[in-house]
């Protein structure tokens, strides 16, 4: 008997432990990424889609910029981009002469919903998500946060960000959608506050391009 009061002692300590270390990572992306204005990275992208059974990866560039400014330019398999002002959204591919457009509404979290969230401070993710620490493949060096949304919806089941431990910088995240799909982002070479014009995040399209505009986008 006293062997498995120990046994429930230690499993609510440990329990306990995970809880106050969740906090204490929240605080710390507080510090690191509140005060960012602007950022940019290298990325690697791969997408799981499990209606086709099928891995696709992706390579490029990130740029951010608060309040609310996104592009991704990709470079691989074929160069394309990914921009928005926080109002609109672009979606611009080269190849097919052909660029999309859109509105952003504020509804289900998605992984660009989460890019704004950081954007707009990290308390944006407590205010949108249930957190927790997990167990994930090398917790000597790295945190591993998931997140579930507070408000459950048909787009996403849960967020898992890996955190570097000395630098509480956010290196992957995986988005694991209701149906299946999983998007993994690897994180690379960033830069904080370098300096990027507003313009660059809103498009023109050239001369020749097709425009289609595409029902509004739930970020």
């Amino acid at each position: 008997m006293k062997k498995i009061f120990i046994l429930i002692f230690l499993l609510l300590l440990t329990l306990n432990s995970f809880s106050l270390n969740s906090k204490y990572v929240i605080e710390m992306l507080h510090k690191n990424y509140d005060n960012i204005k602007t950022f940019k990275s290298n990325f690697v992208q791969f997408s799981y889609f499990k209606s086709v059974n099928m891995l696709q990866k992706y390579e490029g560039v990130l740029y951010l910029k608060r309040p609310n400014f996104m592009r991704w330019d990709y470079t691989y398999p074929e160069v394309q981009s990914i921009i928005s002002n926080g109002e609109k959204i672009w979606y611009y591919y080269p190849s097919e002469n052909q660029v999309n457009v859109g509105k952003l509404s504020k509804k289900s979290p998605n992984e660009i919903n989460l890019i704004f969230m950081i954007l707009k401070g990290v308390k944006k993710i407590e205010d949108e998500f249930n957190y927790s620490l997990i167990e994930g493949n090398d917790n000597k060096n790295f945190y591993y946060l998931q997140l579930i949304p507070k408000n459950p919806t048909t787009l996403i089941e849960k967020i898992i960000l890996t955190i570097k431990k000395n630098t509480f910088e956010i290196t992957q995240s995986h988005v694991f959608y209701t149906n299946g799909d999983i998007v993994k982002l690897i994180i690379k070479n960033p830069q904080k506050n370098v300096k990027i014009k507003d313009s660059f995040f809103n498009f023109t399209p050239p001369p020749g391009v097709e425009v289609y505009k595409i029902p509004t986008m739930q970020n």
